[in-house]
């Protein structure tokens, strides 16, 4: 474990079967609320995820349309 505390255990193996075998253990017990909701009980305000975020509407429909045709055009070669 000490030399995987560095890792994410989401993306190395070694260091989810260390956790893993330390939660069967009872050596760990795994948090019973989420990140978000343990900040809130603590009084920390975190940036804002996916549908929090702020609408922008700095861009007009020319522009939009435009980044859209262009990301389209990399995806579909043969269209023009």
């Amino acid at each position: 474990m000490q030399l995987h505390k560095a890792c994410s255990a989401h993306h190395c193996p070694r260091k989810t079967a260390a956790l893993a075998r330390l939660v069967r253990t009872g050596k760990i017990v795994p948090p019973t609320l989420c990140l978000r909701e343990r900040a809130a009980a603590r009084g920390i305000t975190l940036d804002p995820i996916g549908d929090q975020l702020p609408a922008t509407t700095d861009a007009d429909t020319h522009t939009l349309l435009n980044v859209l045709e262009g990301l389209t055009a990399d995806t579909w070669p043969d269209r023009q």
